[in-house]
């Protein structure tokens, strides 16, 4: 499936990937130079959410790799911890095991609903001729001040 790439201003793009990170909305708007509420209004917009989600989503994929790569490790690390007589590190390594089964599963379904949409839209363009909208082009991205727009990598 390709993905279409959506261009962002250069303070949207370093926006993104603060929030990526895991920067509070205060820590962007002081390093950004705008407003703590400015930030909130950019992190509404859609094509904004989608692309903090996209590059949360490809840093999971990345380490759940890793984890993949690294399982018969980590495996032994595991069943290390399930022995101690520790019961909080029994139970907190079950919860990490849990959490990035979950979030992998999470992925892969995201993964499918991303696909199913993506055919959905090609069939109703089959049936009715008419190219559909994608919502995310609908909403007004164009800079504003003398902004420049960049192309997203």
């Amino acid at each position: 499936m390709a993905t279409r790439m959506k261009a962002f201003t250069e303070p949207d793009q370093e926006l993104i990937e603060m929030a990526v990170k895991g920067y509070t909305q205060e820590e962007i708007a002081k390093q950004i130079g705008i407003s703590s509420r400015q930030v909130r209004r950019r992190m509404e917009k859609p094509s904004i959410r989608a692309a903090i989600k996209k590059y949360c989503d490809m840093m999971w994929e990345n380490r759940l790799r890793r984890v993949a790569n690294n399982f018969d490790k980590m495996e032994k690390v595991f069943l290390t911890l399930m022995d101690d007589e520790n019961p909080y590190l029994k139970l907190q390594a079950s919860i990490q095991m849990r959490n990035i089964c979950f979030h992998g599963r999470e992925l892969e379904l995201s993964h499918d609903v991303d696909e199913l949409r993506e055919e959905l839209k090609n069939l109703k363009e089959q049936i009715t001729g008419d190219p559909v909208d994608d919502p995310a082009d609908n909403e007004d991205d164009e800079p504003s001040d003398g902004e420049t727009n960049y192309a997203e990598n």
